[in-house]
């Protein structure tokens, strides 16, 4: 696998995708490309050189959990999934539930409000709720904030 962005770089710019295909060209063996695949469009224009053997996705799922589905669905030819308001709060309640289960409690909220971070971006009311989410110190916080986003959003 190779990454399209140097480590002085770190998250910033854009990944390299010409390094990607170089390396790719130069060795016998499958490489899987990764960097800046945020949408299915990304994945299938990386795919269409035919240099690269794959994709990684990484911070691209933090906005998107369903970017892998997606990005298959749109390579075979189907309509692309969307996850509707309620599955996405869904997701996110079960995140955070799961960090509850696997974390000591008082470390779940900065986990939380980092992938809230990115997976609110574009969801109704999503800057309010990152503001809400980021003010909550403990577990039962952050769930009740996502409660009363979800009954605000659906009335």
């Amino acid at each position: 696998a190779v990454h399209g962005r140097t480590r002085v770089a770190a998250y910033s710019g854009e990944a390299d995708w010409d390094i990607i295909e170089a390396v790719a060209e130069s060795v016998n063996l499958p490489v899987v490309g990764s960097g800046d695949i945020t949408t299915p469009e990304d994945g299938e224009r990386r795919l269409a050189s035919g240099k690269v053997a794959g994709l990684r996705i990484g911070r691209g799922a933090m906005k998107n959990p369903w970017i892998f589905r997606q990005t298959r669905d749109h390579l075979q030819g189907r309509p692309v999934y969307r996850p509707t308001l309620g599955e996405q709060l869904e997701f996110l309640r079960a995140y955070t539930l799961d960090l509850w289960d696997h974390l000591p409690a008082k470390a779940v909220p900065g986990r939380v409000k980092r992938i809230a971070s990115q997976f609110t971006k574009g969801l109704p009311g999503g800057a309010a709720l990152r503001s809400s989410i980021y003010a909550a110190q403990t577990p039962a916080e952050v769930m009740d904030v996502l409660s009363g986003y979800g009954q605000s959003e659906a009335a």
